[in-house]
């Protein structure tokens, strides 16, 4: 027997009816994500924080690009990402994750380093076995011959921010994380972020400001697959 014949052949990875990774009719539903402000949600080039925005919230980063839309195909990879243990699916969206830094201006020409927001032991080995954003940011990282850069760990385990209005995801977040002892990165430009959702941006917001407090100097750059309105 030819061990190829073992292997299972290709499909579309969000209806799984074509040999196409991604089949013509759902790739009719990968819209990419207008530019706009992570807060104020008004556009602003490539997702930078506006000017309006920095002087009210004082964000600890510089912007977030997004890549797709949440369409219901995109909502239901991220499901099966986050809560049915399908991991490699981090591998499908790390390929769309890096043509959006390559797209981004802001961040051409820049020496860049991959980090992520991390998920709590409890989560990550009991519940998940594994962290969405770490896997993501491990495939991105890859394609750019580097590794992700632990910078931060979560210490509190949160409840989960879904149901959550903005003040109470805030709230939820608020002193989740905490540094960790990383080789120096003074020499990077950017410290890219990585997440899988963003929509209040609480959560990018906190993780930024645990860098920022540990590492001054460094901008940071969010970059998350997709976002709930």
């Amino acid at each position: 027997m030819i061990l190829s014949s073992l292997i299972p052949p290709p499909s579309c990875i969000i209806c799984g009816k074509t040999k196409d990774r991604i089949c013509p009719e759902c790739k009719r539903f990968l819209k990419a994500h207008e530019d706009i402000c992570p807060l104020c949600h008004h556009y602003s080039p490539n997702g930078k924080v506006c000017p309006d925005c920095q002087i009210k919230y004082s964000p600890y980063f510089e912007g977030v690009s997004i890549v797709f839309k949440a369409t219901p195909p995109i909502r239901k990879l991220l499901i099966k990402l986050k809560y049915k243990h399908q991991k490699d699916i981090s591998r499908f969206f790390a390929k769309f994750l890096l043509l959006e830094i390559q797209r981004n201006p802001f961040l051409k020409n820049k020496n860049l380093g991959i980090t992520f927001v991390p998920s709590h032991r409890v989560k990550t080995i009991f519940k998940r076995w594994y962290s969405q954003s770490y896997r993501l940011a491990y495939h991105l990282a890859n394609t750019m011959w580097q590794k992700p850069i632990k910078v931060c760990e979560k210490a509190k385990n949160t409840v989960s921010q879904l149901t959550l209005n903005k003040y109470q995801r805030e709230k939820n977040v608020l002193g989740a994380f905490r540094p960790v002892q990383v080789v120096s990165l003074k020499k990077l430009d950017y410290l890219i972020l990585i997440d899988d959702i963003l929509t209040t941006g609480a959560t990018l917001q906190e993780v930024s400001k645990c860098i920022k407090n540990t590492y001054p100097y460094l901008k940071i750059w969010g970059v998350v697959v997709g976002r709930y309105a």
